[in-house]
């Protein structure tokens, strides 16, 4: 389970403080750090609330490692950038022409 990394990752991504945040969703700073250390687990409802405000499904906070996840789309993102841009040097010398002269 993943839920508390993943809580910390998402408030912090969202440049959420604890007390913004657990104001949000009808919960004590002092519960949502509790989530955050991993020393409790959030309920159904809570977990759903959580994952709402953060823009997350419960089942993402409970069993993805987001904080990888997200590194690994940021690296496909890049990777495919790559792949769609070709290099100015295969590029034919072609000059660009305006839309009047087709």
């Amino acid at each position: 389970m993943h839920i508390a990394k993943n809580l910390r990752y998402l408030r912090r991504r969202a440049r959420l403080s604890q007390t913004a945040l657990a104001q949000h969703v009808g919960l004590s700073t002092n519960g949502l750090s509790r989530y955050e250390q991993g020393h409790a687990t959030p309920g159904a409802e809570m977990l759903e609330r959580l994952a709402r405000a953060l823009g997350a499904t419960p089942d993402e906070l409970r069993y993805v490692d987001l904080l990888h996840a997200s590194r690994y789309r940021k690296a496909d993102a890049a990777v495919a950038r790559r792949q769609l841009t070709p290099s100015p040097l295969a590029m034919p010398d072609a000059q660009p022409q305006d839309e009047a002269d087709k």
